[in-house]
């Protein structure tokens, strides 16, 4: 059997695959008087990279994420809500509904019609605040 460590923090370990007889090897190898306890279980887990993952409990709609990648109003809406509702999709439903949203997604980007999924937007500054939008030579309109 193997068992992956998928994320290790100091607050929490991931595991691929989760029965008593590793809780009990992965205990024996910390030293007293640290403790490890089962928090979830048949989660459906996103691992992107260090220290951002998302989670998705069991036949339920509540997702949980992890991490600066999944959050803030200057992500495209693909990293938003895309990747949220696919694991939704595919933790509460079937991989083939989950692949079904991906493909509608995918056709919306190719097209007009989908360019918000990948859209960045951006408030903008007062005066010369946006070095950006400055070196671009936008100028703000008179109103």
């Amino acid at each position: 059997m193997l068992v992956k460590v998928s994320q290790s923090v100091t607050a929490f370990v991931l595991f691929s695959l989760f029965t008593e007889v590793i809780l009990q090897a992965a205990q024996s190898a910390i030293p007293e008087p640290f403790k490890l306890e089962l928090e979830w279980r048949d989660f459906v887990v996103f691992v992107s990279d260090k220290k951002n993952y998302v989670f998705v409990e069991p036949k339920s709609v509540k997702v949980n994420m992890k991490g600066s990648k999944w959050r803030g109003m200057d992500k495209e809406r693909i990293f938003m809500e895309f990747v949220l509702t696919y694991l939704k999709i595919y933790a509460t439903q079937e991989k083939d509904a989950a692949n079904a949203y991906a493909e509608k997604v995918r056709q919306e980007i190719a097209t007009v019609e989908g360019w918000d999924w990948v859209a960045i937007t951006r408030k903008v500054g007062r005066g010369n605040a946006d070095k950006f939008l400055k070196r671009a030579e936008f100028k703000k309109a008179n109103r």
